[in-house]
Formats: structure tokens, C-alpha cells, sequence
């Protein structure tokens, strides 16, 4: 037998919860992943700055090299900003839906208006 713990949730509101601690979870998560992207773009910064003075010093094939795949990463590291982004966005969407869902009169009960029918 399951422990009380591990039931699944009951009820529309009871699902309602549990998909809200998932998202919660999940915005945690983005936002820890934000905070490296952070501090992986300062790292890139002063990889860029290093890398210019030394093709200063020695311009060359290889220096262009690394400035090609500094540049590649950064490219990577806009890419999966604007994804975190896309999923930000549909966190907040799922919500706004959820808390519609859980409003006491609910999403269809209203007219156009916001008026109780």
C-alpha cells in the first residue's frame, strides 16, 4: 500500500496543485540555469578580451581560429537564452490557465464581459 505521500492527487484542484508545484519546480530550475548562462557569458567575456590581446601580439591563423569559436559559442549561448526564454513564457501561460481553472466560478461561467452570467 502507497503512502499518503505518494497518492496521486485528487480531484480537479487536488491535480491542480501538483501541476503548480511542477511548474514551480521548474521555474526554479530554469532560473538556476539562467544564473550559469550568466556566469558563462562573464567567463566568455574575459576568454574574448584574452584572446584579443593576444592577437595582438600574434596575429595569425590560429587566434582567428579561437575568435571564430568564441564567437560560435556565444551564438550557443544566445540560442539556449532565447529557448529559456520561449519556456518562461509558456510557464507563465500554463499559470494563468491553472489559476483560471482554480477560480471559483471558472472560465466558462463568465460572459465576454467578466459579468456572472
Amino acid at each position: 500500500m502507497a503512502s499518503a505521500g505518494s497518492q496521486p492527487p485528487s480531484g480537479m484542484e487536488g491535480i491542480a496543485d501538483a501541476l503548480q508545484q511542477h511548474l514551480d519546480d521548474f521555474s526554479k530550475q530554469v532560473a538556476a540555469t539562467r544564473g550559469s548562462q550568466a556566469a558563462l557569458h562573464a567567463a566568455l567575456d574575459t576568454l574574448q578580451d584574452q584572446l584579443a590581446a593576444a592577437e595582438a601580439e600574434l596575429p595569425g591563423n590560429d587566434a582567428t581560429a579561437s575568435s571564430a569559436r568564441i564567437v560560435s559559442l556565444r551564438d550557443r549561448i544566445h540560442k539556449l537564452n532565447t529557448q529559456v526564454s520561449e519556456i518562461e513564457h509558456r510557464l507563465e501561460g500554463m499559470r494563468s490557465h491553472l489559476a483560471n481553472q482554480a477560480s471559483p466560478q471558472g472560465p466558462s461561467s463568465a460572459t465576454p464581459d467578466g459579468a456572472p452570467p
